[in-house]
């Protein structure tokens, strides 16, 4: 399957739309990259229509994407959003709680995202977090206590919990590779194990890290993500990682995107907290102060 991003991007630069996100390269970027694998995947089709066998791109070291990976993670994308709306989503807004793995509730949440800028606040009794991460620099603050994160954890750190935002959406990109790994059972339902990896978006080897390889679970049934999994940095050590974890269950349509309700969040093989969405807006209008600590 050939993916021409570089001709989309141009093609996709005369309308006035892109014309319009100019001044937020990373939201234009991230929009780029999902729109590029939806028309690849039409254009997989064209090809096998006229008989066509579609090329694959070259990946890192010249390895190639597997066809059933790159098909199986196209009808993934595709089933959570329309190519309309997704061409005209400039940013989301979820809402939702917080419960613990035995279902007690202990708070609520709130998350902004406009292409790779996203924040994500909890408040639970006396305690409020907000995680906030914006051109790749992040901050943590606890109550009135505010951290600078080094940019090896944020460089290329998504807004996990939610599959549409998750950088397994860029393995259309040029360099990125996607291949069925094999067969698992998770929380009883049967999926496919994709291996996914991106170019690594550092724009040096001081802010290497991980973040740009996952595993991506869908199931054998419904062609919905069901997990993300990936290794986290801890902190500026490149080697300093620990494995995140996100299962997705009872999806729903929500502000025309079909979304996993509830996403049971785990750290090192840990079920650690459950977030269940009750809320999802698009284009808020979000700016960067949505994104600064």
């Amino acid at each position: 399957m050939t993916y021409s991003l570089s001709r989309f991007q141009k093609e996709t630069a005369r309308s006035s739309y892109i014309g319009s996100l100019k001044e937020s390269p990373a939201r234009s970027t991230w929009l780029l990259n999902l729109l590029a694998c939806v028309l690849a995947f039409f254009a997989c089709v064209a090809r096998t229509a006229l008989g066509q066998q579609p090329a694959q791109p070259g990946g890192v070291g010249g390895q190639v994407s597997d066809p059933e990976a790159i098909q199986l993670l196209t009808n993934a994308l595709n089933s959570m959003a329309s190519k309309a709306l997704l061409s005209s989503l400039l940013d989301v807004g979820i809402q939702g709680t917080t419960a613990s793995p035995t279902g007690d509730v202990t708070g609520t949440f709130k998350a902004k995202v406009r292409g790779s800028d996203w924040s994500f606040e909890t408040a639970r009794g006396s305690t409020a977090t907000s995680y906030r991460i914006l051109n790749g620099a992040g901050t943590l603050r606890v109550n009135s206590d505010l951290k600078n994160l080094p940019p090896t954890v944020t460089q290329g750190y998504p807004l996990d919990v939610f599959p549409l935002f998750g950088r397994w959406t860029q393995f259309g990109v040029p360099g990125a590779v996607a291949s069925v790994t094999g067969n698992v059972t998770i929380d009883n339902i049967s999926c496919h194990q994709l291996h996914v990896k991106v170019p690594n978006p550092a724009p040096n080897s001081i802010l290497l890290n991980h973040h740009g390889e996952m595993d991506v679970l869908v199931d054998s049934n419904t062609g919905l993500v069901t997990a993300i999994a990936f290794n986290a940095s801890m902190d500026s050590r490149f080697n300093s990682t620990v494995r995140i974890e996100n299962r997705f269950s009872d999806y729903q349509m929500m502000a025309g995107l079909l979304v996993p309700t509830q996403i049971t969040h785990h750290v090192a093989g840990r079920a650690r907290i459950v977030y269940r969405i009750t809320t999802v807006t698009i284009n808020n209008g979000f700016t960067d102060a949505d994104f600064e600590n």
